[in-house]
């Protein structure tokens, strides 16, 4: 099986553990706090603090990169994308190609980003997964991402070119937990599974399609490492993640 099927399968998610370090300690302090059922690491590159000099993060990478001992996800968000880079374009694109080349397995892309397209065929010219994502931070905004919308952009991430769709959104109240858990299992049935798509709600309520996604198409999920701030809103623990995926596997 390829790279996607493996790590990426829909219906059995892969626990996702984030790496947010500032420096070089606090990344390898996380690396040491890694589960090890723990199936990705996804490298949140825009938290560390010097992400804009490229001679630091070459080094960065070069000396973090092959401590991580699993497959890792490249990320770099910018402020405006719910993360904390101030880069412009260009530059945002350089700072994850630098990652894909010090060995990064796949890689996020903000699907409002406005080099999706090049990022996009970099990705499949490296032969790395492309994670196309969409984050709906304002509850107004998501809770207008109904059943069919979230269908909808599910489907057209993958036209556009994505191996795995990932769509985030506030979620406020079970009505829209319902819709959110509705479009999920019809995209999974009706892609017969063959599309893998992660979404994640962001909120407290939102924390139940982070668990048990999985019954209704999710490929994978993120959890917060012990002792470290979650990464976005919503994100369960490691460990009771993991233990809930126990479960349900079982």
């Amino acid at each position: 099986m390829n790279n996607t099927q493996t790590l990426f399968t829909p219906g059995r998610p892969s626990l996702i553990v984030p790496l947010t370090g500032r420096n070089h300690q606090e990344l390898q302090s996380q690396i040491s706090a890694i589960p090890p059922e723990a199936d990705l690491v996804e490298w949140r590159i825009d938290q560390f603090s010097r992400h804009d000099n490229p001679v630091a993060l070459q080094q960065i990478a070069t000396e973090i990169a092959p401590q991580i001992g699993f497959p890792w996800l490249a990320t770099c968000r910018t402020i405006a994308q719910g993360g904390a880079s101030h880069l412009e374009a260009a530059q945002q694109l350089q700072a994850v190609k630098l990652l894909v080349e010090a060995g990064a397995f796949a890689l996020d892309i903000e699907d409002d980003f406005s080099l999706v397209t090049e990022a996009l065929a970099y990705a499949h010219d490296q032969g790395v997964i492309s994670v196309l994502s969409r984050h709906y931070f304002a509850a107004a905004e998501a809770e207008k991402m109904d059943s069919e919308r979230i269908y909808d952009w599910l489907a057209a991430a993958h036209e556009r070119g994505a191996q795995v769709a990932k769509l985030a959104l506030t979620v406020t109240n079970s009505s829209h937990l319902l819709q959110i858990f509705s479009a999920m299992d019809k995209y999974y049935r009706d892609t017969d599974g063959k599309r893998p798509f992660i979404v994640a709600g962001m909120g407290t309520i939102g924390i139940a399609s982070r668990l048990i996604g999985g019954i209704f198409g999710n490929c994978a999920t993120f959890a917060a490492l012990p002792g470290t701030a979650p990464s976005a809103p919503g994100q369960a623990s490691s460990f009771l993640t993991a233990s809930v995926l126990s479960v349900l596997e079982k």
